[in-house]
């Protein structure tokens, strides 16, 4: 499926958004744990339904496509159990992507994991075993789900100190992992570079639907920030979430966008050309990277953002996939280092205006913002956004649509043109 735009002038539109990935991934996972049967959540996105299914099947082989997420908790949640004997692949750049931190970690605690292809990367088998530790120790520099995943078997095992070596990129959903472990009834002390899990199992049902997704929000801050005649509504969201995302509050205003509640909705207004050279330091928020660099690259603001070393692990190589793309519109990224972007501010000619997702929903979703200052945009493989914000693509049509007038052709700004 391929979406194309053309340019839009202004949003006018209340959008309802998504429930968070995060949170339903980690609650249909705890839940599981105490024996609940897990519940595909209405409106839930690919990587909470490969979660769920899996955990409601039978299958000896499962696969769990692009998901990394999936990948890394089923890995936990399988090592653990007694009796189960299954086999976990997915897609290619999937078998691309290092789980050997989780695995390492979990056979020093008694787990029996084989690699069937290459060492350190799926296909995994797993044999389940009762598991022990009293300290459990993962490098943290990596991926927050190796952690996330550790943790959430923990009471399983009677409990364990969990040692985080290096600086845990994506602390936040840690913090957001150990506040739903809590809300299950476990018992857990979270320190920087410590994680005590207590032998208490959990008791308490988590709701998968709980919280709407800051993820998905981030991408109509930066419409937003890029079409200033705008207001847009976002709905469903709530403070104090521990979602890691959350924080494109605190970023609102390099982007120019002035946030306010009014009541259970946030409003968001404004969007200037700001063009103080900014610097950013995202490891605590990989995910809005890539919004965050386009919307920048669009308004030619010159930035410099760092702790983005992890970006090169996700669905795809997002550093490599955001220069690529950009400079197919005239925008040059700079990598002085491993965990650093750059841009200057400047632009030379436009060479192609049809993107390529690269496989990644969030590439798909930030990459779309360049109709802002591009004409006729199409983006392709368009469907990966199922991944995170299955429906995208009819918010962003009615979004863009909505605020059309009679005087205007009746070309849609936002369609599906494949399918």
């Amino acid at each position: 499926m391929d979406y194309r735009l053309t340019s839009p002038h202004k949003i006018d539109a209340s959008i309802q958004l998504p429930p968070s990935k995060s949170v339903a991934a980690r609650a249909v996972v705890i839940n599981a744990i105490q024996g609940i049967v897990p519940v595909i959540p209405p409106g839930a996105c690919d990587d909470v339904n490969i979660i769920a299914s899996a955990l409601l099947g039978s299958d000896y082989h499962i696969n769990v496509g692009a998901s990394g997420t999936a990948m890394r908790f089923l890995t936990a949640y399988y090592a653990v159990h007694q009796g189960q004997n299954v086999i976990i692949d997915g897609s290619d750049r999937l078998r691309q992507r290092p789980i050997a931190p989780l695995v390492d970690a979990l056979r020093r605690m008694g787990a029996d994991i084989t690699y069937l292809d290459k060492e350190g990367f799926p296909p995994l088998q797993i044999t389940g075993k009762r598991l022990s530790a009293d300290i459990v120790s993962i490098d943290g520099s990596l991926s927050s789900q190796y952690v996330s995943a550790l943790l959430m078997i923990a009471p399983m095992v009677g409990g364990f100190t969990l040692d985080i070596k290096g600086t845990a990129v994506s602390r936040p959903y840690i913090d957001l992992t150990v506040d739903m472990m809590r809300k299950a009834g476990t018992e857990v002390s979270n320190g920087e570079g410590q994680i005590m899990v207590a032998d208490k199992p959990y008791c308490n049902t988590l709701d998968p639907l709980a919280d709407a997704d800051w993820s998905a929000a981030v991408y109509w801050f930066a419409w937003q920030a890029l079409l200033p005649d705008s207001h847009i509504v976002l709905k469903g969201l709530r403070t104090g979430s521990s979602q890691a995302d959350e924080g494109i509050l605190s970023l609102s205003s390099a982007l120019g966008v002035t946030a306010n509640w009014i009541g259970e909705d946030l409003h968001l207004t404004g969007g200037n050309q700001y063009k103080v050279p900014l610097k950013l330091d995202m490891r605590a928020m990989p995910d809005m990277v890539p919004a965050i660099v386009v919307a920048l690259c669009l308004k030619n603001n010159p930035f410099t953002i760092s702790g983005v070393q992890n970006l090169r692990i996700k669905e795809s190589d997002r550093i490599a996939a955001l220069q690529q793309e950009l400079a197919k519109l005239g925008y040059i990224l700079h990598t002085p280092d491993a965990s650093t972007i750059t841009y200057d501010g400047s632009t030379i000619p436009v060479s192609n205006t049809v993107i390529d997702t690269h496989n990644d929903h969030r590439i798909a979703m930030a990459m779309a913002l360049a109709a802002t200052r591009h004409h006729d945009i199409t983006i392709t493989n368009a469907q990966v956004v199922a991944k995170s914000y299955p429906h995208h693509w009819r918010d962003l049509t009615a979004a863009l649509n909505r605020t059309r007038t009679e005087e205007q052709d009746k070309l849609v700004v936002g369609r599906i043109v494949a399918g």
